[in-house]
């Protein structure tokens, strides 16, 4: 959506965005050992099925307005506002020799959901006088995010606040060429796959887990 003044020194837009996604995989692994002289090892084939089943989406709601503040001055403001979901579900069941069947591997099948939720506000001011030119804005977000765990039946809660401020200082000269001097602070927050807590197997010697207690990065 995006709304149109009679006064063209200011705009205001707003979005809103939905995707989401589905998987269904399935694995059949088997690996047999052999001795020096290709003959049969000391050690018996192993085989394992897994199964996992995902469903994910992300909800993202945005506006902006932006207000001229003179010849060469801008006010932008915006919030948005992110919810996100992943459920994964996963089963593994490796053959057990003696009963001759396959059996569910309860170390390992796990059904993990991850929820964050994210809402932000900014505000950028810029300005440009002879050849110079300066911005500088400040971003405030609040995040609350919960990682579960079904099988275990545990739950991790992690709610935070953080501020993200930026500037930038540019000097023109001719034939279009720019230089210029920025901060801004970024976050990366991390993945579900590196939440879960049950290990991933690809194979016997291969595997994967996350930490529900890890924090986001910044820089």
């Amino acid at each position: 959506y995006k709304r149109s003044f009679e006064d063209k020194n200011k705009s205001l837009s707003a979005d809103l965005s939905y995707s989401g996604g589905w998987n269904n995989d399935i694995l059949y692994a088997r690996q047999d050992y052999y001795d020096e002289n290709y003959g049969p090892g000391s050690l018996p084939t192993w085989r394992q099925n897994t199964f996992s089943k995902g469903f994910n989406y992300i909800i993202t709601a945005q506006t902006d307005y932006v207000q001229s503040l003179g010849k060469n001055q801008k006010l932008e403001i915006g919030g948005k506002f992110t919810s996100r979901r992943v459920d994964n579900d996963f089963l593994s069941e490796s053959f057990n020799a003696l009963a001759g069947m396959f059996t569910n591997d309860t170390g390992i099948s796990n059904r993990f959901i991850y929820d964050e939720n994210i809402i932000a506000a900014y505000g950028i001011y810029s300005v440009k006088w002879s050849k110079y030119g300066f911005s500088g804005g400040l971003r405030l977000e609040q995040t609350f995010t919960e990682s579960k765990q079904i099988t275990t039946n545990e739950r991790v809660p992690f709610n935070y606040f953080a501020p993200f401020p930026s500037f930038h200082f540019s000097r023109y000269f001719e034939k279009n060429r720019e230089i210029r001097l920025g901060y801004s602070r970024r976050i990366n927050r991390p993945g579900p796959r590196e939440l879960n807590p049950f290990a991933e197997y690809n194979d016997p010697f291969n595997l994967m887990f996350g930490n529900p207690r890890l924090r986001p990065e910044f820089t």
